[in-house]
């Protein structure tokens, strides 16, 4: 009688907490279904100086990459996307366009003066100017996720006219 006891209760304990892990996994799920993200038509950043104009624009299906007037359109990953999307859920978006810029060499064509656009349901959301490459700490893991650390997206961009 105690085996069968100790074994309906290790049963329902195994039952209980694989039903909590289903339940933890599908709020994760969740989150990424968050209202906000599927509302992200497109993404920029603006890149430039007097010589040099770099426009990268992110949709959900695409990225296209304008380098001095020559365009490139890759697919867009949707693992890619994603992770932009996360950046995006964890900005304070309202507050963006008053984030200050730690460095100031776009003043003086010593750097790139970028931003970056978010659209949301046809609403834009501008961050303000910052140095290509040093935009402000609560800007920075996005940005990080804008640019491809690898650089291949501005070897393609090179090699296709």
């Amino acid at each position: 009688m105690k085996l069968l006891i100790s074994t309906l209760l290790l049963f329902f304990i195994i039952a209980f907490s694989c039903n909590a892990q289903k339940n933890k996994n599908a709020q994760n799920t969740k989150s990424m279904s968050d209202p906000l993200l599927s509302k992200i038509e497109k993404i920029e950043l603006v890149e430039q100086s007097r010589g040099v104009n770099r426009l990268y624009t992110y949709t959900k299906e695409k990225k296209i990459i304008e380098l001095n007037g020559t365009k490139s359109v890759l697919t867009m990953p949707a693992s890619e996307w994603e992770k932009i999307c996360k950046e995006v859920n964890l900005l304070n978006l309202s507050e963006i366009e008053n984030l200050q810029s730690p460095t100031t060499k776009r003043f003086s064509d010593a750097a790139l003066s970028s931003h970056i656009s978010i659209f949301i349901d046809g609403k834009v959301y501008l961050s303000s100017s910052f140095d290509a490459g040093v935009p402000n700490e609560k800007l920075k893991s996005f940005y990080n996720a804008l640019k491809d650390p690898s650089g291949i997206i501005l070897q393609k961009s090179k090699k296709i006219k």
